[in-house]
């Protein structure tokens, strides 16, 4: 048997297991992609982020708080 004859008949031979395939690999695929972008997203854009400002405002304090009716 073939590698081709076994996935015909484990995967194309039932509709049923066929769709099912297609979506399980879509979701699989749009997860591992969505991972991957946002991975490179935070790289390219590594202390821009509202997480790595709002660590240094914290440090740091706010010189303009707010208060100036003092």
């Amino acid at each position: 048997m073939s590698f081709y004859s076994t996935i015909f008949q484990t995967v194309f031979k039932r509709n049923s297991v066929y769709v099912g395939t297609i979506f399980g690999t879509a979701f699989v695929f749009q997860t591992v992609f969505d991972d991957a972008i946002n991975g490179w997203w935070e790289t390219r854009n590594k202390g821009k982020l509202w997480k790595d400002v709002k660590v240094k405002l914290a440090a740091g304090g706010d010189a303009d708080d707010g208060d100036d009716d003092e």
